[in-house]
């Protein structure tokens, strides 16, 4: 028997994807969350899909999938477009229209859920999907076709709340799978005129295939009828899609109203729009006491013990749910994603090592105004290793002593002992960062990548570093000492009056001197940034792609000279980077490497510790003319 997509909302939902908007827009101030049960386990709702899809349209994301003469250039675009394109060919194909005639038939609210019964497991989540018509007749057409379509190859009922119908889909199984399954097989042959071979094999995609090809792969498997649900229930009332796994979800749907229980009247919601202002028109929450609840019915008896074991030591007692939203389009920046894991009660194991303490997010005054890279974590190496031998503890006793004897016993080159905790980690401090720029003229020496870590003793960290001879042999510079790494040459470390320094040996010996000119945070992209996420947070990353891909296409201009360079950990650093590109980049290849330029910007990612919980912040900015 012919397979048939019986993932009904699959087919209309993806309509989204199209360009044409909807032909009406319906208004509302409906949030999406209250037409979803109050236990779900995960919640995906957006605001406005019209807006929300012209927004995308803004974004340079958007515009490079457009951009056909440089998608193929970037990593992972040569399948992504083509898989999009597939995608709205099956959606059309389905629809009975072309691929360019698709319209978006929604406007407003949109609303994606799972669910699962008390003492469930994950076999039993169940989907629920509640759409605002945007375009009333069209929708209708699109319904009707996709119903008429899956009767062909499905088994239909009907069932009705008042004078909407709902239809429910029951997936039949093949002939094959039942032939499969007679003789013990874990899957069934494949139908009539479909390929027999394995498009995803453990090795992933086949090699040697073009991107047109394992797009299409991808989607068949995708969309394949044995990973779909046994049961689908549809209705399209007045002014609402609803899809669901039975039609008591359905009926449940139409029938609950603002006085009932929801998800957007629970406590962890409401953080939501409280904690994240401005929130984005894309809102997303996993319970993530009902996630441990469904690994729990899962787990085996006899392994019960174990997890339990488990849970404590990650601290999960106080989890609630991980609630989040995404911006996108906005004046400053193409995108913005934030994640919040609420959090309840004293924080203990893996979530208290995530509650580190808060710094401010801009980098500090040695670090350069043109890093491209910077990294910033507020880190107490002494505490770290505090949190992480109690969690080792509280599973295995007898390797947490292990553990804290090899940091008191350390054998040095020389055959005797040290103890790291006493003579390292009690004098160190934090904060740790880590820098990488590129010097003018750009060519083997050029890079400059610094790792940077707080102390408050220099002298016990020469003391400590002169222990390593002859692994690490000193020399003076300027009054200070710089040892230099036998088996890294071109790497150096060095103690300064507050600082660990270690890098490549340019960077090392730059970063011993006073900062010349402008501090990273001075300089207008850091400060473009920075505006969009917290002051204070325990971790900053910011990275400047554009000066990468700069970078990168200066260098190809004498990529001969930078292969011939000296194998030290400068030159490393631009062939660990750039080599691959480079080698094998023609003048065709750069010159669509220079036309992404127009799409490449800043990003910037913080973690930060608050009342509520951990908060995560990332966003791409838009890109500077």
């Amino acid at each position: 028997m012919k397979r048939a997509s019986l993932w009904l909302a699959a087919s209309l939902a993806l309509v989204t994807l199209c360009p044409a908007p909807a032909q009406t827009e319906k208004k509302t101030e409906v949030d999406p969350a209250e037409w979803v049960p109050a236990d779900a386990v995960v919640y995906l709702g957006i605001t406005d899909v019209a807006r929300t899809w012209a927004d995308f349209q803004k974004t340079a994301g958007y515009k490079l999938m457009e951009d056909e003469t440089v998608a193929d250039a970037v990593p992972g675009f040569s399948l992504f477009g083509p898989a999009i394109k597939k995608l709205q060919e099956r959606v059309a194909k389905t629809l009975d229209v072309q691929p360019a005639q698709l319209k978006n038939p929604f406007a407003g609210p949109f609303a994606f859920y799972l669910t699962a019964p008390p003492g469930g497991k994950f076999k039993d989540l169940e989907p629920g999907l509640v759409a605002r018509v945007g375009d009333t007749s069209l929708l209708q057409k699109y319904y009707e076709t996709a119903v008429t379509k899956l009767k062909e190859s499905t088994k239909h009922s009907t069932d009705s709340v008042g004078s909407t119908t709902i239809d429910v889909f029951t997936k039949e199984e093949s002939e094959g799978g039942k032939k499969g399954r007679a003789k013990g097989l874990e899957g069934a042959p494949p139908g009539e005129g479909e390929d027999e071979t394995e498009p995803f094999g453990p090795g992933g995609l086949r090699m040697g295939e073009s991107s047109e090809k394992m797009a299409e792969d991808l989607i068949n498997r995708l969309l394949a009828a044995e990973n779909l649900p046994p049961t689908l229930a549809a209705c399209l009332s007045e002014d609402r899609l609803i899809v669901a796994g039975s039609a008591e979800q359905v009926r449940a749907i139409l029938k609950r109203d603002k006085d009932a229980a929801s998800l957007a009247g629970t406590d962890d919601h409401k953080a939501l729009l409280r904690q994240l202002k401005p929130v984005g028109s894309v809102h997303f929450q996993v319970n993530l006491p009902r996630i441990i609840e469904l690994a729990r019915a899962e787990a085996k008896e006899a392994d019960a013990k174990d997890f339990s074991t488990w849970l404590k030591v990650i601290g999960a007692e106080g989890l609630r749910s991980a609630v989040g939203h995404v911006r996108v389009g906005a004046s400053s920046y193409d995108s913005k994603f934030e994640l919040l894991f609420l959090m309840s009660g004293e924080r203990s194991g893996l979530a208290k090592i995530l509650s580190m303490d808060n710094q401010r997010v801009a980098p500090p005054a040695f670090v350069s105004g043109d890093a491209c890279l910077y990294v910033g974590a507020n880190l107490n190496a002494s505490k770290l290793i505090d949190d992480v031998e109690r969690m080792v503890r509280q599973t295995d006793p007898d390797k947490a002593d292990e553990f804290q004897k090899s940091m008191q016993e350390v054998t040095l080159p020389s055959g005797d002992k040290i103890d790291v905790r006493k003579e390292f980690l009690d004098h160190v401090t934090g904060p740790l960062t880590v820098a990488l720029s590129f010097t003018q003229p750009l060519g083997p020496q050029c890079a400059r990548l610094l790792v940077t870590l707080g102390q408050r003793d220099q002298s016990a960290m020469t003391r400590f570093l002169t222990a390593f001879a002859p692994l690490l042999q000193p020399r003076d510079l300027r009054g200070t000492q710089v040892f230099d790494l036998a088996m890294a040459p071109g790497m150096s470390v060095a103690a300064s009056s507050d600082r660990l320094l270690l890098g490549n040996a340019a960077a090392v010996e730059s970063g011993l001197q006073p900062a010349a000119g402008p501090a990273l945070a001075e300089a207008e992209g850091w400060r473009r940034a920075a505006r969009q996420v917290p002051e204070e947070a325990w971790l900053a990353i910011y990275l400047d792609q554009r000066a990468l891909l700069t970078t990168a296409l200066e260098l190809a201009k004498n990529k001969e000279e930078l292969a011939a360079g000296p194998a030290d950990a400068g030159a490393m650093v631009l062939q660990g980077m750039f080599g691959g590109l480079l080698a094998g980049a023609d003048d065709a290849k750069l010159k669509q490497f220079r036309k992404l330029l127009k799409y490449t910007g800043r990003t910037i990612f913080t973690v930060a510790t608050t009342p509520e919980g951990v908060r995560v912040t990332s966003v791409d900015l838009r890109p500077e003319d």
